[in-house]
């Protein structure tokens, strides 16, 4: 360590020295360009901070986004959860004795017995069952079947009504067929 420390005491006495021996004038241009260098040197360093303080603006201005972004999207993903939470609870349903109520609810709105096909099950995305029920019927009265079709779709028994057929058969009388849905879990 010492040995070190006396290099650098020959080397800085020489240059010391050196320079005590330099005209004023000399010393004077000496001290300018050190000056300058160190000028330069600090003109770049501002440079350089700055660009780093854009490039991190940038970055926040970029992840702020984005957070925005995400925010949006948990908003937006926890109301779609809610609504499937609701859809799933209003339409997936045991399908055991649907028949019957769809035969009863079509005898009370207009008075007459359909004709109902069971369903044949259809996969109905991963989890899910679909029962498509097919209800035929002759009726008079259009204005009932539109009170039955509001009925299955917002009644206590939702249906999901994916099909309604109607035929005039006469002067007054109308054939009517809807398919209406039934949604379980094939747990």
């Amino acid at each position: 360590m010492s040995r070190l420390s006396g290099t650098f005491e020959k080397v800085g006495g020489g240059v010391s020295s050196k320079f005590r021996a330099l005209s004023p004038r000399e010393r004077a241009y000496i001290l300018l360009m050190f000056i300058a260098c160190l000028l330069v040197g600090l003109v770049s360093s501002v440079e350089k901070l700055g660009e780093s303080t854009k490039k991190i603006d940038r970055e926040i201005y970029k992840m702020s986004s984005l957070l925005e972004q995400l925010e949006y999207d948990m908003k937006r993903m926890k109301t779609l959860e809610s609504r499937s939470h609701d859809l799933t609870e209003k339409f997936v349903r045991e399908p055991s004795g649907i028949g019957t109520k769809l035969e009863r609810l079509v005898k009370r709105s207009l008075g007459v017995i359909p004709r109902l096909r069971e369903p044949q099950v259809v996969n109905f995305a991963e989890n899910y069952n679909l029962h498509p029920y097919e209800i035929r019927f002759n009726t008079d009265d259009l204005a009932k079947v539109l009170t039955l079709l509001k009925l299955m779709r917002e009644g206590d028994d939702s249906f999901l009504i994916s099909r309604v057929d109607l035929k005039k058969l006469g002067k007054n009388n109308i054939s009517v067929l809807i398919t209406a849905n039934v949604i379980s879990s094939k747990a």
